[in-house]
């Protein structure tokens, strides 16, 4: 069989796994992008008999990568997809689509790939792995967290699967939430942690806003239990002593953790001795060798103050909402707090569009989150901002947001379309999808 890969920073990888399988590889020397494979296309090259695409050969816009697949179907030849963006599956009819639950994708499913012979093959998940790479499964949460987590009935499982399974990392990320205060920090913070907690990743949620505390908010069960010295104190103690998070931090169910401070917390000699860039690397650090995933409700003012984690910390989700007022006093807050680090903050960035609002417009143009992305740079916020920042997702505006806090569950454990968004948001920033 001769393959045309599209696999992109992939292909390498691609191509070894294709090495046990007889196949020949038409453009082995020259790893392409959708972006630019119709330039390659126009001039001689070999014939080929399918097409493997993968997440390193897709655009950063969803929408241009479907546009361009289309364009590649119109040349008859069978094509095959394999990512980790469910919501791909929807969007390429007559395309074998194999939804990886990997943050990697394995030998396995290209295998499972290559098997398909027609274009017309039903799309489906790729195969699970074997039962010793099989990540261990979470345990059940308690009845108030029972909505996200709980497995259909099998008569709704074909209706269901395109949402996420069990996620794999090879290496722990430390991810920091921030934006503005207002922005959607800490709620993105929230609902991102839990949503990966209920799959399958053991995740500790860290609250470093100070001075408001919001996190406690979101879990009664943290603010129960404040009334114990241990956690009221539970960040302190934390910073002071990694190891103790077993006894200094709320478990509220499963693999998930949660540390911040209790309201009743007031001993400023204690936190100023413990609030320090040096404890708050080790603590990162030390977690990273026990979670999966360690996140960090880190409001742009706070964060500041800390400029040495932004080379800590593996992702930042800049959180913003889609108008201009947003987009412009986040940039600059950014450029007058970490001045000669900008580059750096930008670079380590990926763009979270909170309370996405469909009607926002610029020059007559909705907003898009790709959209906002270039105004930034195109609007000229900072001359030291020349590439666009890569977008995680976008959070739609509900008038029931507020409701998590009074019911005490993340909006997207009651809302099916916050759920999804979540997810995808999560997948971006651990690196599944681009």
């Amino acid at each position: 069989m001769r393959l045309f890969l599209i696999t992109g920073k992939e292909h390498t990888f691609t191509l070894n796994c294709l090495q046990t399988r007889k196949a020949t590889v038409t453009n082995a020397k020259n790893p392409l992008t959708l972006d630019g494979v119709f330039e390659y296309l126009d001039e001689p090259h070999a014939d080929f008999d399918k097409i493997i695409i993968t997440d390193g050969g897709l655009c950063a816009d969803v929408s241009a990568s479907v546009r361009h697949i289309g364009k590649l179907k119109e040349r008859g030849v069978p094509i095959a997809v394999i990512t980790r963006d469910f919501l791909l599956d929807a969007e390429l009819p007559g395309v074998a689509v194999a939804v990886s639950s990997f943050f990697r994708y394995t030998e396995k499913e290209i295998s499972a790939v290559l098997s398909e012979t027609s274009k017309d093959t039903p799309r489906r998940r790729s195969p699970k792995p074997p039962k010793e790479d099989r990540a261990a499964k979470p345990e059940k949460p308690p009845k108030r967290f029972g909505v996200f987590g709980k497995k259909p009935p099998k008569e709704q499982e074909e209706e269901t699967s395109g949402e996420l399974g069990n996620l794999r990392l090879t290496s722990s990320r430390a991810v920091i939430f921030t934006g503005n205060r207002g922005s959607g920090v800490t709620s993105t913070a929230v609902n991102a942690a839990r949503s990966a907690s209920l799959k399958g990743l053991r995740v500790m949620l860290l609250d470093f806003d100070i001075d408001f505390r919001m996190l406690n908010l979101y879990f009664g069960k943290f603010l129960d239990e404040t009334e114990e010295e241990e956690v009221s104190a539970s960040l302190v103690r934390l910073l002071a002593q990694p190891h103790s998070y077993q006894t200094s931090s709320v478990n509220i169910d499963g693999d998930f953790w949660v540390s911040s401070l209790g309201y009743g917390f007031n001993d400023e000699a204690l936190l100023n001795k413990h609030l320090t860039e040096p404890k708050i690397i080790g603590l990162i650090t030390y977690l990273k060798q026990n979670f999966d995933m360690v996140a960090m409700d880190f409001p742009m003012d706070a964060l500041a103050r800390f400029p040495a984690l932004i080379n800590n910390a593996d992702v930042i989700s800049l959180c913003m909402e889609n108008n201009m007022y947003s987009a412009f006093t986040t940039i600059r807050h950014i450029a007058i707090r970490f001045g000669a680090d900008i580059s750096y903050f930008i670079s380590k960035s990926r763009l979270t569009v909170t309370k996405y609002n469909d009607e926002s417009v610029y020059d007559e143009e909705v907003i898009t989150p790709e959209g906002l992305s270039e105004l930034i740079v195109n609007e000229g916020f900072c001359d030291d901002i020349t590439y666009e920042i890569p977008v995680s997702g976008k959070i739609p505006y509900s008038k029931w947001f507020d409701r998590q806090i009074e019911r005490d569950l993340p909006i997207s454990e009651t809302d099916s379309q916050m759920r999804q968004a979540y997810d995808e948001i999560l997948l971006r920033l651990l690196g599944a999808l681009r």
